[in-house]
């Protein structure tokens, strides 16, 4: 039986933080695409610019991020972030379900509710939270994402289910990448 390698194609990683705030030196990442989460309020979401993946969509993509809560906002015990992948048919946006070019505040459909309408798209992880209450950089690996959730077009969309806890003031750690896996059998 062959034992089958996994491998991280870091250079050709997707990575989604804020243009004015990431620091690269901390995480390693490269920003590639615009996501800026700086104060993103509790029970709250953003979508983050549209990319595209390339005309081959690996089988897996490794998922990272890094998240910070404000001072005194600590989450309580199981509190996360949800991350959605947003299909899109092509460059342009067509069908849309409320989605915002070039990214913003995602705040659903006009009559559904936001979980409701992120329900419509394609969840992809989840980031818990610690219940620190100074601020902490929370960076973490989420794990394999399948390529049949992803299409060669969309968008990402955070979501902070944290009741309790908004998002830091500035955005310098944060960050969501997806990172292509080579199988090397």
């Amino acid at each position: 039986m062959t034992q089958s390698k996994l491998k991280f194609d870091y250079g050709n990683a997707k990575v989604w933080a804020d243009t004015t705030d990431y620091l690269s030196t901390l995480s390693g990442f490269t920003r590639t695409h615009q996501m800026d989460l700086t104060g993103l309020l509790n029970t709250t979401a953003w979508q983050g610019a549209e990319a595209d993946l390339g005309s081959t969509i690996a089988a897996n993509y490794g998922l990272w991020s890094a998240v910070e809560m404000a001072a005194a906002a600590a989450a309580t015990s199981l509190e996360v972030f949800s991350f959605y992948w947003v299909p899109l048919t092509g460059a342009s946006l067509g069908f849309n379900n409320n989605i915002v070019t070039g990214g913003g505040a995602y705040t659903g459909t006009t009559a559904g509710s936001l979980e409701d309408s992120l329900a419509q798209f394609n969840f992809i992880g989840s980031h818990p939270l610690t219940t620190d209450v100074t601020p902490v950089v929370q960076f973490k690996y989420l794990g394999l994402v399948s390529g049949g959730k992803l299409t060669q077009y969309g968008a990402p969309i955070v979501y902070n289910k944290c009741a309790t806890g908004d998002f830091h003031s500035d955005a310098a750690e944060a960050l969501l990448a997806l990172v292509p896996v080579i199988d090397e059998t």
